[in-house]
Order: structure tokens, then C-alpha cells, then sequence
């Protein structure tokens, strides 16, 4: 990592180059009566997604001019209050162009006879390699939490432990503006939970990311774009919520910004603080000597955390072709958990049947802090360019867990001396990352892109477990369950990409290569595991252009997805009486290799498909510890995990007031390993399917009805049952657009319990997870200040492929 640095020090010494020119587009608006038009607001944006480029305001004569554009296609829209929206386009700019639009005339409203469908921006767009939904101006999607939109997303599942997959294949990665979250397993759960969905406005769904990004994430990435376009002068929006489940849930956040034409500041801050009431049932039958022992278990489940981010950063446009700045972010959540469960104990012989209550309280703090520091450079006219980041991300976490135990027989009379106990699970991470990219064009039509990357993860894990004596009260260390463990990665990497187009022809292709070390060390059960591995990883995208109206893409990949580092660590954590779990550190990663093809029709109908084979894939299993009932959960290496997939995603507006988009995944899921000397050969299909409705109604106001569904579906030994949803929301702008009100009701067939079976070997379990799903939530959202946009922040972060392995 040295040599980055190094390296981005000697280049930021040459500031003083020059650049290449731009494009400038420029205009006048007028009315019907040829007068001009003052403070029309005029939008530059992408033909290809929509995404805003540039904006600004008409002046006292009508014209405008937007500056500093780069080369491509784009559309123009002008509108003004009182007047019609009218668009133009769209156009293609070149290096250094200057481009007069014909004058635009906007009519009175009086005039209009219809509703503007260009008002609902497209939900689902098409790019190499993604799936991009647009979800800002969601009625539906803008309530709840990113937690919601991702479990939602087209092609997404949720297993039994609440991590995600995608068109049917584990190891997902979650990136929040092109940066990884650092987090996986409870606390990835948490993190998007408490993260507003009103924060998220696109969501880029990719299977196969070319070699550019990390390679970790056999299964693809989804990143949460919250972003948006920076602004000149002064600007902000203030937002809060209010909803009620089981519980009440309150939300507020506010994001200041100023801008001015050599740098940007920005700063933001969000608190949520919902309160979930769920509740869980648990039977199983536990065989030995031929005696069977039911065990019943209810549980009530309270969750309160109280979650506060931060964000605040400056860039730096010192001249047109440098930019530099720096980030920083923060998270402080404190957990508050309840778990109160009552198991029956019958067994079917002649012994007593007995009653367990168990009482779990969980209170603890989770912060998180990260900085990060960037550069870019254009290099000279013909744009070469060079860009860095060095991050430094840090974790924090600790509770205390105390388990009380009271017995009792089925009169309810104590029949046993209670026991307590409690644990201190303690952890920190720290993550050290420096990157390199550089852009090298040999013409309009070809560019090679070419990258390096170090990293470096340490993470410290000690967990105190103590029992409390009765008579004396004084509690004592547990050294069959109190552990430390120490883990420390390295990971060396390169790309090279070449891009290249041959007019019905474009192709992307790209190579990554991976050194990795690694070390895990429990200092108590005095375990060392080291790992030591070299990958490559190649990809390739081919699109085909059939017509104007139609295009077929190609391309594969292969990734790896490293454990988590939770998976890891051999301690065992505690959850009940008859469960605890427990890490693997003989986990090794698992390699995904991937091949898809997608159909493109004017931008409104995709078809997908697509295969993948993983070995070594990395899965949840359990096992049945003795004849007392006793369960273990861990994670394993599966011999292959194989899966194909058929998608069709379509979205057209029926009426100038009615816009259907719905999406549809049919997978296959084939499971082969062996598991405590028991053949695993499990497979099934797979159907997810999603909808949404928008009706555009009189005098403003939006009406949405959105609904999912998943079908039953094998993960591992696992069944897990059917699961959906049905939510509906309305929303309103005033004042200009600036004040939006949206209500949403969410889940109103309360149908997202979550229901597992596990029929393996001597394991049989039934389970249903009854989720506080169903709520209704108000949220206001208030922008002030200018509206004409500024410089876009270039920010990057160097620790993308680490952040998802926290745990």
C-alpha cells in the first residue's frame, strides 16, 4: 500500500496541466405570445436512464446555458409553474461542442387537454450488467426501511436467517453509493432496518459486475443509491415520520448543503426509533431409543433500537480537470432486545413432561466510523485519467446478554433451581484500503481502464461468559464458553478492462486477479487456521444491436464470496437453552462461475437467462447435539450449488393516468454436499413475482398499489414456505413540488411470516416467524433552497469488498 501512496502523491504534483473542453448547451424559452420566460427551470438529463446531468433557470430574457458537460446522448426538458412541460431530444454532444436548442415555447396550462405521462419516471432501466429501479418518486417504496426495498427488489429472496439471494443464488453483496455497508449477517439486517427507504432513490441490481468491481459476491451486488445531483449555493431537506405497527415508529433527518463553483460541503443526519413487536413458534421432535420428545416453543420478541447516522464531506473542483475531497461517516445504534420464550418439554414415554421459561435481555451499543480521502485527474485533452482512495473504516461492539431460566412442570410449580447466565460478546474491526484506477481512451470507440488495490483487515473478538450461583449470588467465569479470537486478511488485486465499440457491437472485457492471505487465531481453544490463495477472475459483456427498438446483451463472470467474518469465529454464542450457534474458522470461500443473456424491447419489456455453478458454496446448516434436544447452527461448505433462471420485467403505461410494472423470476436450485455422513441432493423451482400500479390522479396527487410473492424454496436443508406482500400509498407535493406528504400501509394481508421445515436426517422442525409487518406511516419531506445544479461529488471508497464481511 505504500507504493499507492506514494505513487497518487507524485501525480497530484501535476495540477497544473490542462484539460480537455466540454460541451455547452444553450437556449431560450418563451411563451405562446413569443415572450420571455424568467425562472423556467431547464433539465439536462440521460436518453439512456433518465439520470439529471445538468440544470439551471431561464433568465429575464428566456435564455440559459448549461456548461461543462460530458460527450453523450441526452434530452432536454423546460417547464415552469403555470406552464406545460415540454421536451427535446434527444441530441448527441461531442468534446468541446456548443450546441444552440431551438427556441422552446412552453404553452399555459389552460391550454392543456391531457396529464404529461413523462411526469413518472420509468421504475425499472436496463444497463450493461444491471438492473437499475428508480424509486424516488415511490408512493410505496418510500416508506418503511432499504431493508424492505431489498428483500422487494425483482429477483430477490430472504432465507431463514434473513440474508439475501439473488435469483435463487446466495452470497449477495449490499453497497450504499457504490460503497460496501462493511456489514453481513443481524447487523447488515439491522443497519438497513434502521436505514429510511425514503434515503434510497435507485437501486442497481447486477449479476455479473465487470472485473472494475471487487470480485467478492459470488451472487452479484445490489447497490442502494442515495446521492443526489450536488447544487449551487445554499440547500437542504428536512424530513420526519411517524408510523404505527405493534409499535410506534419515529423517524427525522435533515441534509445541508452549500456549493460553489471550486468546492461542495454537505453534511446529513438520521434518527429512526421503531419499536417491533414479533413473535415466533418453534416445534420439533427429538427421537432417541425409540422415545420421541416433543418440544414446543412460543416466543415474544421486542426490539427498540434507537439508530443516529452521520455524514458529512467537502469536494474540491480546484481546476476543470482535478477534483479531490474527503468523507466521513458515522453510525451510533443502541440496542434494546426482549425475548421471552415458554417451551413444553412431553415426552411420548412416561416421563413428566416439563415447561421451560427463558427470558433474554440484550442491551448494547454499535458505532461505526469511517474517513475516506479521494483524487481524480484528467491527465491531457485525449482523456486519460487518474484516480485514487485511501479509507480507514473502524467498528465497535458490545453488549451485555443475560439469560434467566426458571422451570417449572406442567401445574406450574418449580420443579428445578432457576439458572442464570449472561455473556459479554466484544469486537472490533479495523479495515485499511488504498486504490489506484486509470482511463486510457485509444479513440472515441475504445478505452482500456486498468486498476490496483491493497487491503488490509484486523478484527479482535472476545466473549465473556459467566453463571451465576445460586446461594451465593456470585458470578464466575464459564471457561467452556468464554473465547477470543483474532483474524487478520490481506488481500492484493488488479484489473485490466478493454472496451471497445463496433457499431451493432459493443464489447467489455476484463480480467481481475486476487492474492489473498489469511488468519484466524483463538488464543483460547488454541485453534490457527491460515489461508493462502491466488484467483482470476474474468468477465465479459457483449451487447448486440438488433434494431433501433431492440438488443441483446451477453456476458460472464466469475466471482468468489469470502466468509464473513462472524462465520469465522469458532465461539459459541448462546441463544437458548436447546440452540446456540457457532462460526466455522475451516470456512473456505466459494467460486461462482455465471453466464446470462438478456433481451431488451424499447426499454419496456427484458428477458433474462441465465446459469451458475458454485462450488464450495457457503450455507446455514444445523445440527441435533445429543438426545437432551440440544441444536447447533453453523456454516458450511457445500459440495456444488447449481442454478438457472428465466426473468421478463415489463413496464408500459396503459393510460396517460395508469403505469403498470411488474416483474417475474422462475430459478432452479440444485443442493449437493454431505452433511454429518448424510447425502444432501435437494433441489426446486423457484417463482418470484412483483407489481406495481401507479394511477395519477386529479389535482396531483399519486396512488400506488404494489404487491410481491415468493414461492416455497429449498435452501440447504431448509424449506421455506411461500411469503408476499400487498402495500398501498398515496402521495402529494405542494408548494412548488418542495413539500411531499406520502401514507403508505404496508403489508395489509399481513402474510410476510416467515415459515421454515427442516425434515433431515434426525432433525424435524417446523417453525413460523410472525413479522411486525403490517403498519401504516406518514412522512413529510421539505426541500429549500437553489435549484440550479452544480458539480456532481466523484467520491470513492477503496474498502468496497470488505464492508459486507463485517458481522
Amino acid at each position: 500500500m505504500k507504493n499507492i501512496y506514494i505513487f497518487l502523491l507524485m501525480v497530484s504534483q501535476s495540477v497544473f496541466g490542462h484539460s480537455r473542453d466540454k460541451a455547452t448547451v444553450s437556449g431560450r424559452l418563451t411563451d405562446e405570445n413569443n415572450q420571455p420566460l424568467e425562472f423556467g427551470i431547464v433539465l439536462l438529463v440521460k436518453s439512456t436512464d433518465s439520470t439529471l446531468a445538468k440544470g439551471t433557470l431561464s433568465a429575464a430574457d428566456g435564455k440559459y446555458q448549461l456548461d461543462d458537460i460530458e460527450p453523450g446522448t441526452y434530452l432536454l426538458n423546460a417547464s415552469l409553474t403555470g406552464y406545460d412541460k415540454k421536451w427535446f431530444g434527444p441530441f448527441t454532444l461531442a468534446d468541446g461542442q456548443t450546441f444552440a436548442c431551438p427556441e422552446i415555447t412552453l404553452s399555459s396550462v389552460k391550454n392543456l387537454s391531457s396529464v404529461e405521462i413523462a411526469a413518472v419516471q420509468p421504475l425499472f432501466v436496463q444497463k450493461p450488467g444491471m438492473l437499475v429501479m428508480n424509486l424516488e418518486n415511490s408512493a410505496v417504496r418510500i416508506s418503511g426501511t432499504a431493508y424492505d426495498i431489498v428483500s422487494k427488489a425483482p429477483g430477490v429472496s430472504v432465507d431463514q436467517d434473513g440474508n439475501f439471494s439473488l435469483k435463487g443464488r446466495p452470497g449477495v453483496q449490499i453497497y450504499v453509493d457504490g460503497r460496501s455497508t462493511y456489514l453481513s449477517g443481524d447487523q447488515l439486517r439491522d443497519y438497513l432496518m434502521n436505514m429510511p427507504a425514503s434515503d434510497v432513490i435507485k437501486l442497481e441490481i447486477m449479476t455479473t459486475p465487470p472485473a472494475k468491481y471487487d470480485a467478492n459476491g459470488s451472487s452479484g451486488i445490489i447497490n442502494l443509491i442515495t446521492q443526489r445531483s450536488k447544487q449551487q449555493g445554499f440547500n437542504g431537506q428536512v424530513s420526519s415520520g411517524l408510523g404505527r405497527g405493534n409499535g410506534w415508529r419515529k423517524e427525522a433527518g435533515i441534509s445541508l448543503s452549500y456549493g460553489g463553483p471550486r468546492y461542495y460541503v454537505y453534511g446529513k443526519y438520521d434518527y429512526t426509533a421503531p419499536e417491533k413487536y414479533d413473535t415466533k413458534t418453534v416445534n420439533r421432535v427429538v427421537s432417541n431409543n425409540g422415545i420421541d420428545t416433543h418440544f414446543d416453543q412460543n416466543v415474544n420478541l421486542q426490539f427498540a433500537p434507537v439508530s443516529q447516522l452521520f455524514r458529512a464531506g467537502v469536494d474540491f473542483f480546484p481546476t476543470k480537470r482535478i477534483t479531490f475531497g474527503v468523507r466521513c461517516d458515522g453510525s451510533y445504534v443502541q440496542t434494546n432486545t426482549l425475548v421471552q420464550s415458554q417451551t413444553h418439554v412431553t415426552p411420548t414415554d412416561t416421563t413428566p413432561s416439563s415447561v421451560l421459561r427463558q427470558t433474554n435481555q440484550t442491551n448494547g451499543q454499535f458505532k461505526k466510523g469511517s474517513i475516506g480521502l479521494y483524487y481524480s485527474q484528467k491527465l491531457d485533452t485525449l482523456g486519460n485519467e487518474l484516480s485514487g482512495s485511501v479509507n480507514y473504516i473502524s467498528y465497535f461492539n458490545r453488549s451485555l446478554e443475560s439469560y434467566d431460566l426458571n422451570f417449572y412442570d406442567p401445574s406450574g410449580t418449580v420443579d428445578a433451581p432457576p439458572s442464570f447466565q449472561r455473556s459479554h460478546p466484544n469486537s472490533t474491526i479495523g479495515i485499511y484500503a488504498g486504490q489506484l484506477d486509470f482511463t486510457h481512451p485509444f479513440h472515441k470507440k475504445y478505452k482500456l481502464d486498468a486498476g490496483i488495490k491493497s487491503s488490509y483487515v484486523k478484527t479482535s473478538n472476545d466473549l465473556l461468559f459467566e453463571l451465576q450461583n445460586n446461594q451465593t449470588g456470585i458470578w464466575t467465569n464459564d471457561t467452556t464458553r468464554t473465547n477470543s479470537f483474532v483474524y487478520t486478511e490481506q488481500i492484493q488485486a488488479a484489473y485490466i478492462t478493454g472496451n471497445g465499440d463496433f457499431g451493432k457491437w459493443q464489447v467489455q472485457a476484463g480480467l481481475r486477479g486476487e492474492y489473498s492471505t489469511s488468519e484466524g487465531l483463538s488464543t483460547t481453544l488454541h485453534k490457527d487456521q491460515v489461508n493462502r490463495y491466488a484467483q482470476l477472475f474474468p468477465s465479459l459483456f457483449i451487447t448486440q444491436k438488433l434494431s433501433d427498438d431492440q438488443s441483446l446483451q451477453y456476458s460472464m463472470a466469475r466471482r468468489i464470496n469470502r466468509p464473513a467474518y462472524d462465520q469465522l469465529n469458532p465461539f459459541y454464542f448462546y441463544v437458548d437453552k436447546y440452540l446456540y450457534r457457532i462460526g466455522n474458522p475451516f470456512l473456505q470461500p466459494e467460486i461462482a462461475n455465471t453466464a446470462e443473456v438478456t433481451y431488451n424491447y424499447k426499454g419496456m419489456l427484458f428477458v433474462g437467462t441465465g446459469i451458475s455453478r458454485t462450488t464450495n458454496g457457503i450455507t446455514h446448516v444445523t445440527h441435533l447435539v445429543d438426545s437432551t434436544g440440544v441444536m447447533s447452527q453453523t456454516v458450511v461448505n457445500m459440495n456444488t450449488v447449481d442454478n438457472g433462471y428465466l426473468s421478463l420485467t415489463y413496464s408500459h403505461p396503459f393510460t396517460k393516468w395508469w403505469v403498470t410494472e411488474n416483474n417475474a423470476t422462475v430459478s432452479y436450485n440444485h443442493f449437493q454436499s454431505t452433511l454429518s455422513g448424510v447425502a444432501i441432493d435437494k433441489s426446486n423451482v423457484v417463482y418470484n413475482l412483483s407489481s406495481t400500479e401507479t394511477f395519477l390522479l386529479p389535482a396531483g396527487w399519486k396512488l400506488e398499489l404494489s404487491a410481491w410473492y415468493q414461492s416455497p424454496t429449498i435452501y440447504s436443508i431448509f424449506l421455506i414456505k411461500a411469503v408476499g406482500d400487498v402495500s398501498l400509498g398515496i402521495s402529494k407535493t405542494f408548494l412548488d413540488n418542495k413539500l411531499r406528504c406520502t401514507l403508505n400501509v404496508s403489508d395489509l394481508l399481513y402474510s410476510q411470516s416467515q415459515r421454515v421445515v427442516v425434515d433431515f436426517a434426525d432433525q424435524h422442525l417446523t417453525s413460523a416467524y410472525h413479522f411486525d409487518s403490517r403498519f401504516a406511516f406518514v412522512r413529510v419531506r421539505y426541500t429549500f433552497g437553489k435549484s440550479e445544479a452544480g458539480k456532481k461529488s466523484q467520491f470513492k471508497n477503496a474498502a468496497d469488498d470488505l464492508q459486507n464481511r463485517v458481522g
